[in-house]
């Protein structure tokens, strides 16, 4: 059985596919072998940043789906904060 170092750190609410959740990819490339941070690290650290600052109940409490904009200027604010998020799908903080 391959030990997952993560494992003993929690996932973070991550399940990787591609590394499964080792963290690392290893290949071989021209005889040799390499490792490479697996791109679910990022998110990753994104979580456990989350986690520390306490924000995580609001942030989960406080969505775009939720938000209720009162005003004109609001409303274009949400348009463009889901447009951003649907052209470059990533954090979104405000």
């Amino acid at each position: 059985m391959v030990k997952q170092p993560l494992a003993e750190y929690g996932l973070d609410g991550v399940d990787c596919s591609i590394c499964h959740n080792t963290g690392y990819i290893v290949y071989t490339k021209n005889g040799f072998t390499y490792s490479c941070e697996c791109e679910c690290m990022k998110k990753r650290r994104s979580m456990r940043e989350l986690n520390r600052s306490g924000l995580k109940s609001l942030s989960e409490m406080y969505t775009l789906d939720k938000y209720l904009p009162d005003n004109e200027r609001a409303s274009a604010l949400l348009e463009k904060a889901n447009q951003y998020i649907e052209d470059k799908p990533a954090w979104f903080f405000v």
